[in-house]
């Protein structure tokens, strides 16, 4: 039996990168580590050491028999997700990696070289200056995501008072014309309205921005974003989980949907409900549909109600996937339990996906990461 999930320790993981001379820059959650990171670890590393350093990762991981359950390439940013099995606990490490410091779509406001050339040494890991922490923070969320950056609200309004003079000088030279002290005082002040009238203008002057300074190596850039998020899209980094439920107490989901957001994290990405059981006709369409979502993954999971015994009951006839069917058997099983289950689906589904030509020839050959299928162990115990 499974009793709980955690997150892997760092302290061997940052002892054998500076063993080896890399310099790894943690971009936020540093404050408690190596032993607590959140849910992720968001790291930066030198764009001269990064592709030595993704096949650094694979082979420490597989030294440390963590296990590689979920890839997914971006041009902003690489996420690893690792998992094993140590005394009836799962560990956890899911690593965000990037070379490329802050940017959108190609388009730069912030450099790898700057965030190096004024980032902090502290033991064995940098963390950044405080002004281009604060920024990432709040253009990551605004351009990336196209959403206000709510969960630093409280940040913002003790620490950015501090730089404001570098913040608005900042924000006036990488986004030229956007209204600088306005900005800064949305941000303070946690002003969503006013935040979410900033987001196209900033994405626009970015744009210009990179054109007039280096058009041909920005659109090149931008160009090759487009057809990795296309990818990144079709797969969606994770589960669609449908969730069939009969009963009429569905306020009973925000439970398990917290739940499962604290337990799996960034395994599942998008949850439907549906009230009655699909008739033949929808499985039917449901399955032909599945066959051309490329890379997605798909579960259904009917919960009980008694969500106070934490316990996932999964339905043996509303499951697509028979993979997950077998390891659960089809009883109440605990979260952790559940968890797992799904990693091991998830790495059974990469097993598969190694032996397809489109998969090994678009993704890890064209990105120079094809030793990942040599250098990881792809067999299930």
């Amino acid at each position: 039996m499974i009793r709980g999930i955690v997150n892997y320790n760092l302290r061997e993981f940052f002892q054998h990168f500076a063993s080896r001379g890399f310099e790894l820059l943690v971009l936020r959650g540093y404050e408690r580590l190596p032993a607590d990171y959140g849910g992720d670890l968001d790291l930066e590393v030198p764009g001269s050491q990064y592709g030595d350093f993704v096949r650094e990762l694979l082979r420490f991981c597989s030294l440390q028999s963590l296990r590689l359950f979920r890839y997914v390439y971006r041009p902003h940013v690489s996420s690893f997700k690792f998992y094993r099995v140590r005394d009836s606990v799962i560990e956890r490490l899911i690593i965000d990696v990037t070379c490329r410091g802050g940017s959108w779509f190609g388009f730069s406001y912030l450099t790898n070289e700057e965030l190096f050339a004024k980032s902090e040494k502290v033991g064995l890991w940098r963390i950044p200056y405080v002004l281009h922490e604060l920024v990432l923070k709040a253009f990551t969320s605004m351009l990336i995501g196209s959403y206000v950056p709510e969960r630093y609200f409280d940040e913002f309004a003790t620490r950015l008072p501090y730089i404001r003079d570098e913040f608005v000088e900042f924000v006036q030279d990488r986004f030229p014309g956007i209204e600088a002290e306005r900005l800064y005082n949305a941000l303070v002040n946690g002003d969503q309205v006013c935040l979410k009238a900033f987001l196209p203008k900033l994405k626009w002057t970015l744009v210009k921005r990179g054109l007039k300074s280096s058009p041909l190596e920005t659109l090149k850039v931008m160009i090759q974003t487009f057809g990795a998020e296309i990818y990144y899209y079709a797969q969606k980094n994770g589960l669609k989980i449908y969730v069939l439920c009969n009963c009429k107490e569905l306020s009973k989901w925000s439970d398990w949907e917290r739940l499962l957001g604290k337990q799996c994290g960034h395994v599942w990405k998008k949850i439907i409900i549906w009230e009655e059981p699909a008739n033949i006709f929808v499985r039917i369409v449901d399955g032909v549909v599945q066959q051309f979502e490329l890379f997605r993954d798909r579960l259904i999971v009917v919960p009980t109600l008694q969500v106070e015994d934490k316990g996932i009951f999964v339905c043996p006839n509303c499951i697509h996937n028979s993979e997950f069917q077998k390891e659960t058997s089809g009883i109440p099983i605990t979260d952790a339990e559940a968890v797992l289950a799904l990693y091991r689906l998830l790495e059974k589904r990469n097993k598969e996906r190694s032996k397809k030509w489109v998969f090994t020839n678009l993704l890890w050959r064209s990105y120079k990461y094809s030793n990942v299928l040599q250098v990881n162990n792809w067999t299930l115990d």
